[in-house]
């Protein structure tokens, strides 16, 4: 991943679910006319500091959505996920309960993000410790473009 290169706190897809490798599923919105890709990670407890800093999918039962990790990303390198090619049930439904969480929420996570991201580009020391630099990611990912 390219931007790995230049913030250290984007996530890696390494991980190996049963027989399939893991879908680096997410959430695209945008950011000030930037496309911004937000990770998902699975349902496991969290610490209150978390909490400011992602969003937990129906409570947490189903995932978080990881706010703290977006990054700028191109809608070239974006794809919709057909679940009905996922043939691990449980994973499937999983992601199925995922996405209609998020729609019936989309306007909450949008502006939450809006927030964190706020935090970050205006210095607020907790949040520029563990979010990613958006602004440097930015910078970056327009020279990519270019």
């Amino acid at each position: 991943m390219y931007l790995r290169k230049f913030e250290n706190k984007i996530i890696y897809n390494t991980k190996t679910i049963s027989s399939h490798k893991r879908i680096y599923t997410g959430m695209v919105f945008s950011i000030y006319d930037i496309t911004y890709f937000a990770p998902l990670t699975s349902p496991k407890p969290n610490k209150p500091l978390m909490k400011k800093l992602i969003y937990n999918i129906n409570n947490g039962e189903l995932g978080h959505i990881l706010l703290n990790n977006m990054i700028p990303c191109c809608q070239d390198n974006i794809s919709l996920i057909n679940f009905k090619s996922i043939q691990d049930i449980k994973y499937r439904n999983l992601l199925d309960n995922q996405y209609r969480s998020i729609l019936s929420n989309e306007q909450i996570i949008i502006h939450k993000a809006n927030k964190i991201y706020k935090k970050v580009v205006n210095e607020i020391e907790i949040y520029k410790k563990y979010c990613c630099d958006f602004k440097k990611l930015e910078e970056v990912y327009k020279n990519y473009q270019k």
